[in-house]
């Protein structure tokens, strides 16, 4: 005989005061000795069933079970749904939760059967007691757990009059002033100590990139004259939206072949001048290697140290 459950129908805060999961057969039966009277008694004051004895099976039908509890079929369909209860005489929402099955009737279940006071409890009585029934509304549903939780942690920040215990999952990801979020998350100004080369990436650079992807885009190949610093940089420093990405020690340069290959001396009468326009116009690369104790600077703001709006992706700091 195939069943359906109350998923923990009875389980309360208090379980000296909490009853047990009872197994509903899917024909509507279920048998007397699962069901002590205190359970008949709430479930028939809550309407949600109709006690019939019957001689033959010696079973008791619950007429109304199927309009009471969510069918398996819309159990499926929901999985895991985010819900509110709301008081129908101010259209108050009081409680939020998430769950999955039946929870959301749990408190209704739970209302007559825990003598808890329990503020959604009490709630839920007063309701009651007035001759009117409390709102159920799946706000969101079709979601994982994971999904749900964040939802829920959302709505819990939204309804500030709510009767729930806890805060939501996260809660330090919840509502917040963005003055506060600023000044919580806001990288510090990097204190670069070393002769540094700042080289933007900022059309390449991706979250997800790899170190040797990051290593690629940002030592090659770029117009620039380190030479002519003073001193010469010995670092560069990986940048994209205005952050550090990675620190590198800067071991030697490379010239790219293709901007040398048409020497720009051969079509000057200076010398000098030639070779100044050639070694403008070169594209370098850096050869380096992480440099492990500058890691710390790694997330740091170089916002104080770039023109905003430059269209130079190379910038100098230390020399």
């Amino acid at each position: 005989m195939t069943s359906s459950f109350f998923e923990g129908a009875f389980v309360g805060e208090d379980r000296r005061n909490a009853g047990v999961a009872m197994p509903i057969p899917a024909e509507g039966f279920v048998s007397a000795s699962l069901l002590h009277k205190g359970s008949c008694d709430f479930l028939t004051a809550l309407g949600i069933f109709d006690f019939k004895w019957s001689s033959v099976v010696g079973r008791r039908r619950l007429s109304n079970m199927e309009n009471k509890i969510i069918p398996q079929e819309v159990v499926d369909a929901l999985q895991y749904y985010v819900y509110r209860l709301v008081d129908p005489r101010n259209e108050e929402t009081f409680y939020v939760g998430k769950g999955s099955g039946q929870r959301v009737l749990h408190h209704q279940w739970q209302a007559l059967e825990n003598p808890l006071p329990l503020d959604r409890l009490q709630r839920i009585r007063e309701i009651r007691a007035a001759g009117a029934k409390e709102q159920v509304i799946i706000h969101r549903h079709g979601m994982d757990e994971a999904t749900a939780l964040h939802v829920e942690a959302a709505l819990i920040d939204g309804y500030p009059a709510l009767t729930n215990l806890r805060a939501g999952h996260g809660a330090e990801f919840g509502s917040a002033p963005l003055e506060e979020l600023i000044a919580r998350y806001a990288a510090p100004e990097a204190l670069i100590p070393v002769p540094a080369m700042l080289i933007k990436i900022e059309k390449e650079w991706r979250q997800n990139m790899t170190p040797a992807e990051l290593y690629e885009s940002t030592r090659r190949y770029w117009v620039c004259r380190p030479e002519s610093r003073r001193p010469p940089p010995t670092h560069a420093f990986s940048v994209a939206r205005g952050l550090i990405r990675e620190v590198y020690r800067i071991i030697r340069w490379e010239e790219d072949p293709s901007s040398t290959s048409e020497d720009p001396i051969k079509k000057s009468n200076n010398t000098t001048t030639a070779r100044r326009k050639r070694s403008s116009r070169v594209r370098r690369a850096f050869v380096g290697e992480i440099d492990h104790e500058l890691q710390t600077l790694k997330g740091c703001s170089v916002r104080h140290l770039t023109t905003r709006g430059a269209q130079n992706p190379i910038s100098y700091v230390n020399c």
